[in-house]
């Protein structure tokens, strides 16, 4: 089996996806490898469990974990694979926060309006995040 893939890093947060990159395992165990497994937990949900969130060609040492929940916290591993089996996992050091990369939350519903002869104005109440 392979070791485990290193260096697993955030490229990107977004409002609804995260990307992640590494680079492969030092030792690929005697046989080549045949891909990756990228997983995800609920780090909000205590003894949620691991869902696969994509499977990749050996080449590919970057992922889009897309359609994921604004404002919620996940964990994620990456296993390496070959013809032996499924290595050990690299893992997030801690939760991340799926948020926009400006800080803000999606805007709400407008709480009020302003109509002009030329325009209309919207005003929205603005969720930091921290």
């Amino acid at each position: 089996m392979p070791g485990a893939p290193a260096s697993l890093r955030l490229a990107a947060v977004q409002r609804d996806a995260v990307t992640l990159s590494w680079e492969p395992p030092q030792w690929d165990g005697g046989a080549p490898l045949s891909g990756y497994l990228v997983e995800r937990s609920d780090a909000t949900r205590a003894g949620a469990g691991w869902a696969t969130v994509g499977r990749l060609d050996a080449a590919t040492t970057t992922f889009r974990a897309d359609k994921l929940l604004e404002g919620a916290r996940y964990h994620f591993r990456v296993t390496a694979e070959n013809a032996a089996g499924t290595g050990p996992p690299t893992e997030t050091t801690h939760a991340v926060q799926v948020k926009s990369p400006f800080g803000l939350l999606s805007p709400s519903v407008p709480r009020k309006a302003r109509a002009y002869v030329s325009c209309v104005l919207h005003f929205w109440n603005h969720t930091h995040v921290f």
